[in-house]
């Protein structure tokens, strides 16, 4: 039993050693076993080569064919097959080559190199232009259009048949990458071909490879970077989904990339972008620059060139491969591009985070066709970020491109630029053909749009290209791109021709060239494939004119030299505006102020209905290429341009990013920009060829500039100091805010060299004005400082440098017409001097002003950099019942502090007082002593009070004098203060009376006196003052008469005419006030016992007196009458010989010391 059992475990030992003998010896699957040796195994491609490889030729056997064979091979070697040339007479012939890649060493994917190519005929001619209809051209026997003989076919393991074939002649060798492991070749030959008696009517050569996918790099990517690739939709050959290639960098490849791809293929790739950060929005972008990857099949002659070049739109016949971008993720959206080959893609850009990509190949071709191997195309695929409510993109449906740029409310930003200026660029995403982007501007009553091109650029991708294949060009548009802007609303009306009969009517449209100067058409006509003619500036010298049919209004305000400019126009009636033409009149309150009535009146230059000459110049502008008024005549027409013309370019703030900054860059000029007569403006970029192949590109800056001010207009009154044009203003309503105007074109941003703005506030009767200074800066540069007035605690400005910049903000109590008395100064940007609190300043009177200063304004700064802000309101007090308005030959006041309750209405008012004609000058004569002007603290320090006397002078108001007031004693020091013309020279005869004005500063208990006279000079100091004037006349080149001349014409009084006369001024004053009373002059000599005796006074009685008394002596006693007549006429004899020394002192008069003003 045991030894049977051994028996057998031997001959199973032996049989497991024989088969582990022959399976050592066994051939692989890429390998052919020769029968007579089981040890040699020959690749799978010496099989039936024509050659014996095995020793007992097993190889080759009869009748042995390379076709319908399935050929494996071994990763890193290359194997050759070639079909041996069917017979003719035994037609048709069939041939399947497949080769699969096992895995492994046998590889993941198969590659097919065809080295030669000649099967059946590629009839070009015969293909249907309609891509889509092929298979319903298949000829039932068999024969297909365009290869009517024979073809091959490719389709691959797991992939949808597409159909596809290849036929003709190769000219070159040309590489296939499978998708999949496993490929079939199929060789079909229906007919023998026309040329069977050429040298070879028939060749299919090819070599294959089997290739890992670690090692399929151009493919798939490195190992550690596998490129992203998408998935594969089930079913289809090609589709496939893109997700998230903003982390992952997506490309987009065609079908067995980087070889040839099938015939009659359709992908579809869709591009998506889920995820969008917060506040941004996404678009797709697909483009690629290199020639190498950018493989769409063409035609040889294309290839006939010598600069890059794109086939596209038109070009894409209906046997061409081409690529189809749409905006969105359906066939149903735009269409951004059609292409179809070239040497580079330029960039497609969706207007979403979606984009579909449609690629399709025409059912017929020949492998290679020309020297480079077609080996396919890759894209790349870029996600675009951009912010949300920014201009890049168009917003709204797919079929419209519309900007709303909306203002913000400039109340809400008072001292910033934010939502009231920003930068547009041309929307960053493709237009499709036949597009109008829109861009509506939107102000807020009162603003007008500042526009300034920064750049404007249009680039011709696609060049004209000279072959059989190319379409006409007759379907071109005339032009590629037109960009329009309207001034307001309206509708814009078109007129179109060819020719323009003389200039329009002034101001006319500025049609003018580069060259200078001459009026220029738009010829329509000239336009005809304008881009590929001769007139195009790349292809030539001759550039198109500039057709600019602009008016701006910001020439009839604010620029200089400019000619209708404000600045050069003087205010003739210094202050008062008269109504009427001219800047002076309508239009410079017109923008500037807020209206815009002067600027509609001048853009009336172009009529409906006129007559004569208008009539005429209405029709010549009819005539023009352009029409500039709409039907309904709301809307004007500001530019349009075509192609290569350019609007203004203010090109230089196009480097405003770089390290020069914004601030270091002067203001776009008048010729550099636009500015509309509105608060609304329409621009408009249209292009007929999209913008994929066209890219027109432009970037502009955009401003709502705020003409409202506040308040009303003020102009000023007749005779007083003209006021500024551009910026004065007056408030009446009882409370308000107040700032500087935001009127950009009044600063240095926009052109302007000095701002000079007034505010004046007018309260009712009763009423005082309250103003809270809430914060104030004056920008850099300043050399001012604000410092404190130790005589009235005001803030007081001080200059450092004459010569350098003026920054200042004053305050003004106006208390009568033409008399400001300013109740404060900052010039520099130290507003918290005093607190940190805003700073309260309450008028004395019912009218306050405020001016606000700064000259060399920077280029860049503007209401941002140089700003106040202020608020007031109107408060109600009780009048003040005194005179203050002093006017006569003289008088005399006196004020107490702490004041009665019936005169406490009347504190902090001011006295002025004024002559009554304009030879006459002034006198005040008060009590105390002298301070400084500009004291010091040890100036302060002198005065025993803090109480002040002010006087002030001259045009305009300032301090003349400071007193400190007398202390009550016996005999206070007395002070004489004349007015300017008395003591400078000034000349006799101005255009008003002098004046001066008295303020007291209250601010502890005290009491301050004054009188005044109105005087005029005696005979002989008015012949020394015209005698300096003469010879001062006479000294500059003037000549002078004698003072004979002088008296004979009036200017020299008579003796007579200095009756009344103050010895120690040496002054005139009036008769009526001499003797009446009261001491006028400082001496009292006008009411000495000199002058005003009981004689004297006696006989100034009225003559009815003594009529009276001689009637009542009459009747008593005629006796009596004659007695007291002869006494009468006695007195009457006497009181004559003293007449005659009156107005002159006596030799003996018995002068007092009187302190006379040493600048009298």
């Amino acid at each position: 039993m045991f030894g049977y059992t051994g028996k057998w475990g031997t001959w199973f030992t032996l049989i497991l050693v024989q088969l582990a003998i022959m399976l050592g010896f066994a051939c692989r699957v890429s390998e052919f076993p020769c029968k007579g040796n089981n040890n040699i195994c020959i690749p799978l491609d010496k099989y039936c080569d024509g050659r014996a490889d095995c020793e007992d030729n097993s190889d080759e056997p009869k009748h042995c064919s390379v076709c319908n064979r399935t050929y494996y091979g071994d990763v890193g070697r290359t194997y050759t097959l070639k079909v041996p040339t069917p017979q003719w007479n035994r037609l048709p012939f069939l041939c399947h080559l497949t080769f699969t890649a096992s895995g492994r060493e046998q590889g993941d994917i198969v590659q097919i190199i065809f080295d030669s190519f000649t099967v059946g005929r590629f009839d070009e001619g015969m293909v249907d232009s309609d891509v889509e209809g092929y298979e319903s051209n298949v000829n039932p026997v068999g024969e297909l259009p365009g290869c009517p003989e024979g073809f091959m076919q490719l389709s691959e393991l797991g992939r949808p048949f597409t159909g596809g074939s290849w036929c003709g002649k190769a000219t070159g060798p040309q590489l296939y990458f499978s998708e999949t492991t496993t490929v079939t070749a199929s060789v079909k030959v229906f007919h023998p071909p026309k040329n069977i008696h050429d040298e070879k009517p028939f060749e299919f050569k090819i070599r294959y490879k089997f290739i890992s996918q670690t090692d399929a790099v151009v493919r798939y990517g490195l190992p550690d970077k596998p490129l992203e690739l998408g998935r594969v939709t089930p079913g289809t050959y090609c589709t496939r989904q893109f997700d998230e290639c903003y982390r992952n960098k997506c490309h987009l490849q065609s079908p067995n990339y980087p070889g040839m791809y099938p015939r009659n293929v359709t992908c579809y790739w869709t591009i998506r972008q889920k995820e969008v950060p917060t506040s941004k929005h996404a678009m797709i972008a697909v483009s690629q620059e290199n020639q190498h990857k950018a493989l769409v099949k063409r035609s040889i002659a294309s290839f006939n060139k010598t600069s890059r070049s794109i086939r596209a739109w038109s070009d894409c016949t209906g046997e061409r491969d081409h690529l189809i971008f749409y905006d969105g993720s359906s066939t149903n959206d735009p269409v951004l591009a059609k292409y179809c080959g070239g040497d580079w893609l330029p960039r497609v850009v969706s207007r979403g985070p979606e984009m579909l990509v449609a690629f399709h190949s025409s059912p017929f071709s020949a492998p290679l066709q020309q020297g480079v191997p077609n080996r396919g195309f890759e894209l790349d695929v870029d996600i675009i970020f951009t912010d949300s409510d920014s201009y890049d993109f168009a917003q709204g449906t797919k079929n419209t491109c519309e900007f709303h740029i909306n203002a913000t409310n400039p109340d809400d930003v008072l001292f910033s630029r934010r939502g009231r200026m920003g930068r547009i660029v041309s929307p960053r995403h493709t237009l499709p053909p036949n597009t109008t982007c829109t861009y509506h501007f939107h102000g807020y009553p009162g603003d007008l749009i500042w526009l300034s091109f920064t750049s404007y650029n249009l680039q011709i991708l696609q060049q004209t290209i000279h072959d059989n294949n190319t379409l006409g060009r007759a379907d071109l548009p005339p032009w590629i791109t037109r960009l329009r802007m309207w001034d307001s609303y309206g509708t814009y009306v078109s007129s179109k021709t060819t020719t323009t009969t003389g200039l329009p009517p002034s101001p006319p449209p500025v049609v003018s060239s580069a060259a200078g100067g001459k009026p220029t058409t738009l010829n329509q006509s000239s336009y005809g494939n304008y881009y590929y003619s001769a007139q195009n500036p790349k292809l030539g010298k001759n550039i198109r004119v500039n057709i600019d049919n602009a008016w701006n209004p910001v020439d009839t305000y604010i620029y200089g030299p400019t000619q209708s400019s404000i600045f050069n126009n003087e205010n003739k009636y210094s202050g008062y505006q008269q109504a009427g033409t001219g800047v002076g009149g309508k239009q410079s309150g017109g923008v500037v102020n807020g209206g815009i009535s002067g600027i509609k009146e001048s853009l009336n230059y172009i009529s409906g209905s006129s007559s004569g000459k208008s009539s005429k110049d209405a029709t010549s502008a009819e005539k023009t290429s352009v029409s500039l008024m709409s039907s309904k005549g709301k809307r004007r027409l500001m530019l349009e341009i075509y192609d290569y013309e350019t609007p203004k370019l203010c090109d230089h703030t196009a480097i405003s990013n770089n390290a020069l900054g914004f601030n270091k860059l002067r203001p776009c000029s008048p010729l550099e920009s636009y500015v509309s007569s509105g608060r609304d403006l329409k621009l408009e970029f249209h292009t007929h060829t999209g913008t994929a192949l066209f890219p027109a590109q432009f970037s502009l800056n955009y401003e709502f500039v705020d003409t409202e001010q506040g308040g009303e207009s003020w102009l000023g009154r007749r005779g007083e100091d003209p006021v500024p044009p551009l910026c004065s203003r007056v408030f009446r309503k009882r409370k308000g805010n107040i700032q500087v105007p935001r009127n950009v074109f009044l600063y240095g941003r926009g052109g302007a060299k000095n701002l000079t703005c007034l505010y004046r506030f007018e309260a009712g009767s009763s009423e005082r004005v309250r103003l809270v200074l809430h914060n104030v800066t004056f920008g850099e540069g300043t050399t001012c400082t604000t410092d404190s007035d130790l005589h009235t605690g005001r803030p007081r400005c001080n200059q450092l440098d004459p010569e350098g910049r003026i920054t200042e903000l004053r305050l003004f109590d106006v208390p009568f017409r033409d008399v400001k008395i300013q109740l404060g100064c900052f010039c520099d940007n130290s507003s918290t001097l005093y607190s940190n609190a805003p700073l309260t300043f309450i008028s004395n009177s019912r009218v306050m002003e405020l001016t606000f200063t700064v000259n060399r304004l920077n280029i860049s700064e503007d209401f941002a950099d140089v700003f106040f802000f202020a608020s007031y309101e109107f408060k109600r007090v009780s009048e003040c019942r005194k005179r203050l308005k002093l006017k006569g030959s003289g008088g005399e006041d006196e004020i107490k502090y702490p004041m009665k309750s019936q005169d406490s209405s009347c504190e902090g008012l001011s006295w002025c007082i004024e002559a009554q004609t304009l030879e006459h000058s002034l006198f005040v004569q008060t009590w105390g002593s002298y301070l400084p002007i500009d004291p010091t603290s040890e100036d302060a320090m002198r005065c025993h009070t803090k109480n002040r006397l002010i006087i002030y002078a001259g045009r305009p108001l300032k301090p003349m004098r400071v007193v400190c007031p007398a202390q009550s004693g016996p005999r206070p020091t007395s002070l004489h203060i004349f007015s300017e013309d008395w003591t400078n020279g000034q000349p006799l005869f101005t255009n008003k009376p002098v004046s001066l004005v008295l303020e007291p500063i209250l601010k502890e208990p005290g009491d301050i006196a004054f009188t005044w006279l109105e005087i005029y000079r005696t005979r002989n100091s008015l012949i020394q003052q015209l005698d300096l004037q003469s010879n001062a006349s006479v000294m500059t080149g003037g000549t002078s008469g004698g003072n004979d001349t002088l008296t004979d014409i009036g200017f020299y009084p008579k003796e007579s005419d200095c009756e009344y006369k103050c010895p120690e001024l040496d002054a005139c004053i009036a008769g009526n006030l001499w003797c009446d009373g009261h001491n006028n002059c400082p001496s009292g000599f006008d009411e000495s016992e000199q002058e005003c005796g009981s004689a004297r006074k006696l006989l100034e009685l009225p003559g009815g007196v003594f009529a009276a008394l001689g009637c009542i002596a009459a009747a008593i006693t005629a006796c009596l009458i004659f007695c007291i007549f002869g006494l009468l006429r006695k007195r009457k004899k006497t009181v004559g010989q003293k007449i005659t020394i009156n107005g002159t002192l006596k030799k003996d008069f018995n002068k007092e010391s009187l302190f006379i003003d040493p600048a009298s």
